[in-house]
């Protein structure tokens, strides 16, 4: 049986150039952290429309990390993370994660219909789009429209559930959460934004470097 863990080479000697991901050296700083190219590939391959999904489900699977792994492995899913959010935005999310578990229910539906509202409103659904405005703009109608349909669901669930009291304090903590959670997502969706705007003039100065070079020859 083969793992879905990949190995890339041999691990770097040096402990500040190694890949946070495998151990092996790094060939520079992707996403805030040190990357080897596999890790930096594979990491790239998330597809963005997953990431509110992520957000939700890893509360889950670290609090079954703390109770049957090693610190090792508790390590190894904040790296993941860090990678995931960048080495800034991490900080935030980690206390938004903190706070999500202290207000979390247990209640299976409302958490699928949560993760489904969460899904609907990151705006990273809106980062590979043309700069048509009249195309980005009907996207979010219909984004949004999706999402206030599962809002309502919740509502209706929650005050058919709980009542007029539970229902209000649940909805609260989950409002809290989404804001907290809102903040990374639009980080994020600002650092690529950035990022894409940035590629014209990285390409021009490389070009520049280039010719300066082919001179100096």
């Amino acid at each position: 049986m083969t793992s879905g863990i990949h190995y890339c080479g041999q691990k770097s000697r040096d402990s500040t150039n190694r890949c946070v991901i495998c151990g092996s050296k790094s060939i520079g700083i992707n996403f805030g952290v040190l990357t080897c190219a596999p890790c930096k590939g594979m990491t790239l391959s998330f597809h963005l429309f997953y990431i509110s999904y992520l957000f939700v489900f890893c509360f889950k699977i670290k609090a079954f990390f703390r109770r049957n792994t090693r610190r090792k492995e508790v390590n190894a899913y904040n790296k993941a993370w860090q990678l995931i959010c960048g080495i800034q935005l991490y900080e935030e999310f980690n206390r938004a994660e903190k706070m999500a578990e202290k207000s979390w229910i247990t209640d299976s539906v409302v958490t699928r219909l949560f993760v489904v509202i969460l899904f609907f409103s990151t705006p990273l659904h809106y980062h590979d789009d043309s700069s048509i405005l009249t195309n980005i703009l009907k996207k979010k109608q219909a984004i949004f429209q999706a999402q206030s349909a599962y809002i309502t669901l919740l509502w209706k669930y929650l005050t058919h559930r709980y009542g007029s009291v539970g229902s209000i304090r649940i909805y609260l903590n989950l409002v809290h959460v989404y804001m907290k959670m809102q903040e990374v997502g639009y980080g994020m969706y600002m650092q690529l934004t950035t990022q894409k705007d940035l590629v014209p003039t990285h390409e021009t100065l490389r070009k520049l470097v280039t010719l300066d070079i082919n001179d100096m020859q």
